[in-house]
């Protein structure tokens, strides 16, 4: 089988989820749960291992659109400010950690340190710079 016929069987056993959970008394997500445990332990059942880029391209967008217009605008607002801390937050550490990581394969070919945005050696004629007019004192 190929990984769409693979993404089709899933996409089929979440919608069967969903119709079964919409009858059984407790959380939907309990139902999700338990019936991908129960598929996990059928034999016949394909092992599949999805390529994370594939699973945020096909199946996290439709979740995230539909929950965007189902959310009520009131709820949006009393929520503002820890989504916007969450956004602002998740988004500088994660652009500190790709400074860094870019930082430390590309330094010395650029002679330009990413993680604090400064030229090396501009950063030493500062220290020198600062020495000097401690020694003037």
């Amino acid at each position: 089988m190929s990984d769409f016929e693979h993404a089709l069987m899933l996409l089929l056993l979440i919608a069967a989820l969903g119709v079964l959970a919409r009858w059984l008394p407790w959380p939907q997500p309990i139902t999700y749960l338990l019936g991908g445990f129960g598929a996990a332990l059928v034999p016949a059942f394909p092992h599949i291992a999805l390529d994370p880029g594939f699973f945020f391209l096909c199946f996290l967008p439709p979740l995230l659109f539909s929950d965007g217009w189902l959310m009520p605008l009131r709820e949006f607002t009393k929520a503002k400010r820890p989504i916007l801390l969450l956004a602002i937050g998740l988004g500088v550490a994660d652009g500190e950690r790709l400074c860094q990581r870019v930082g430390d394969e590309q330094r010395l070919a650029l002679g330009f340190d990413v993680a604090h945005g400064q030229h090396i050696g501009h950063g030493q004629h500062h220290a020198e710079r600062v020495a000097q007019h401690l020694a003037d004192r």
